[in-house]
């Protein structure tokens, strides 16, 4: 099974696909699905069959999947129902969550046109939530995803292959939680950090989204999507660093490693941006002290650690040497500092100062970290590539044209001889279809109903009719395994 997690690109397209109101986008499709969880509970059945009931003739034989029975989800107009616990489609589309207790309706717009309608909820909640969607609550879907980006995680020895057009493999050939090295199609990139891309033969972009002590989540954007990133700073580079290094010591309760993390950071943006670098710390018998200190109270529960780390302060304090920042000197600097930032707030209050008010704070704060003994690297020459313009290329229709209009396939009107046709897969405009006629898709035929071959709707409603007691049939025996498997 193929499953894509595609990320959120931008909620620009909301105007597109509006409001995720009963029936939607899902009243007309021709490629619909209505997929459950293979191990699915028979709430989701349910549910997806009232989901079936109210489409009515709309909905095909067939229309009905399991999970594993679906190649490529972007393939279909889809209706997801389940949790992401036990839904892998669902899982991978809302970003395999920590908490995976999700209740709601999301809607997905994928870049070929199709859309997913994502309802999640537990045990009965989600037939409730259906019931409120097809009574015409309309519900705004939190965010519109397309698949501008092509994202996944992968794990030391693990080979892990994402399609996007082209196929990528890839794997991680090292990381220490901080740097990491990728196997992408046999290329090996060079050593990149949180936030770094690298680029791809092909002209895609490959960048790295998070840095664990075993995995890295990455992202391939193509050179078709890539768009202009905001340009990053000192500080923007330092935050992912930080907010790390917050993460181990406030969750954690790690403040070693916190401090181990923010300090490669300073190192990393500051060569980088050519900022003061710190020295590397040289492990003190303060140092040590607090380290085996820390391994114990990491497995003590909240209500003593904090007595805990009092003590083992209290004990290692007198190991601590004298550090750069009680010198005179640094402190003078240090007042400087803050007697300049005070008077920004004062001229400017909530305004963001003049860029060359800050360059000057940031100067000052870098003087103070020169006397701690931090270095400043050597500014690295760089040279500006040419600015070469480009033509605009004019995206190809993958449909049918018509003017200037590209129409997609499946799209029906009358044209100028009155004569009512559809647009085909060969991008050819054809005549709609007689009832008897051979046919693929409900849109060929003039009755809007295709079983092999064009039928009339009451035909129509007769093959759902029996659909649906073929399913109700299913539901039945579920329910008679469930009640002897509990013995009710």
């Amino acid at each position: 099974m193929k499953i894509l997690k595609w990320l959120v690109f931008g909620l620009v397209l909301a105007s597109v696909v509006g409001a995720v109101d009963f029936p939607g986008p899902f009243a007309d499709a021709d490629r619909l699905v209505i997929v459950v969880a293979d191990e699915a509970p028979a709430d989701d059945v349910i549910a997806g069959t009232d989901v079936a009931n109210a489409l009515g003739p709309s909905v095909a034989i067939g229309t009905m999947k399991l999970a594993s029975e679906i190649d490529d989800i972007t393939d279909y107009n889809s209706i997801l129902l389940g949790s992401p616990c036990y839904h892998p489609i669902i899982n991978q589309l809302m970003g395999y969550p920590e908490r995976c207790q999700i209740s709601g309706i999301k809607l997905i717009k994928f870049d070929n046109g199709n859309v997913a309608l994502v309802i999640m909820g537990q045990n009965s909640e989600i037939r409730k939530l259906v019931k409120e969607w097809i009574s015409g609550m309309p519900v705004e879907p939190p965010s519109i995803i397309s698949s501008g980006e092509l994202c996944n995680r992968v794990s030391l020895n693990q080979v892990v292959r994402v399609s996007s057009g082209n196929v990528y493999e890839i794997s991680l050939v090292y990381t220490d939680g901080n740097n990491a090295k990728f196997k992408i199609n046999g290329e090996i990139t060079e050593s990149l950090v949180l936030g770094d891309s690298y680029n791809l033969a092909d002209g895609s972009h490959f960048i790295v989204k998070d840095l664990s002590r075993n995995t890295a989540e990455f992202c391939i954007t193509s050179a078709q999507v890539q768009t202009s990133p905001a340009p990053e700073t000192y500080d923007s580079c330092m935050s992912r660093y930080e907010s790390k290094a917050r993460e181990y010591e406030t969750w954690r309760q790690n403040i070693p490693e916190g401090r181990r993390i923010r300090e490669e950071g300073l190192r990393v943006c500051g060569e980088k941006f050519g900022r003061p670098v710190p020295p590397v710390r040289v492990e003190t018998e303060f140092d040590r002290c607090m380290n085996e200190g820390y391994k114990n109270i990491y497995s003590l529960p909240e209500s003593e650690a904090g007595a805990a780390k009092e003590e083992l302060l209290s004990r290692c304090e007198p190991l601590r040497a004298k550090l750069p920042e009680e010198q005179p000197e640094f402190k003078a600097c240090m007042k400087e500092v803050e007697a300049f930032k005070q008077d920004l707030v004062a001229r400017f209050g909530s305004q963001a100062p003049p860029e060359d008010m800050m360059r000057k704070y940031e100067g000052l704060h870098d003087k103070c970290r020169v006397l701690l003994g931090w270095t400043v690297p050597r500014p690295v020459e760089t040279v500006a590539p040419p600015n070469v313009e480009r033509a605009p290329v004019e995206k190809p229709c993958v449909g049918c044209k018509k003017e200037s209009m590209c129409l997609q396939h499946g799209i029906r009107f009358v044209d100028e001889n009155n004569r009512p046709v559809y647009c085909d897969f060969d991008g050819v405009f054809k005549a709609q279809k007689q009832l008897g006629e051979s046919c693929q898709n409900n849109y060929e035929c003039l009755s809007n109903s295709c079983s092999q071959k064009c039928i009339s709707y009451e035909e129509r409603i007769e093959a759902v009719e029996r659909e649906l007691k073929e399913q109700r049939g299913l539901i039945d025996r579920m329910w008679g395994f469930f009640k002897r498997l509990f013995g009710g």
